[in-house]
């Protein structure tokens, strides 16, 4: 299955989206700031990034702005988890950006929301 890495600053929710996705099959990587984000990056290139708007030392936005920028990190695929009403307008004009996902959500909006960018592989 795919990497998925959890950019969240909730324990809480990263706990949450660990095991709805481990559960699925899939390898998660947290990250509680923007700042571990990059971090991670250096090391990793996961399949897909969970992305909350509101995170500490660099925001959802700002880091968007620089992974959008960036050549190794402008192609991983982004679903933006927010519980702000204003932010798909805010990140439309990123190509990575490939959905949305409203706090709070359910194990099955998760897991839709994952497929709909790393599809499951058919046996």
């Amino acid at each position: 299955m795919a990497t998925i890495l959890v950019a969240d600053d909730e324990s809480d929710i990263r706990e949450y989206s660990r095991s709805v996705l481990e559960r699925n099959g899939h390898r998660v990587i947290e990250a509680s700031s923007g700042t571990a984000v990059l971090d991670i990056l250096r090391e990793e290139r996961p399949d897909l990034m969970l992305l909350d708007v509101m995170l500490p030392g660099m925001d959802g936005h700002t880091l968007q702005m620089h992974l959008s920028n960036h050549p190794e990190f402008k192609n991983i695929p982004v679903i933006i988890v927010t519980a702000l009403d204003f932010t798909q307008e805010m990140f439309s004009k990123f190509p990575q950006v490939k959905g949305f996902l409203a706090k709070p959500f359910t194990p099955i909006q998760l897991d839709e929301a994952v497929r709909q960018v790393v599809p499951v592989p058919t046996l």
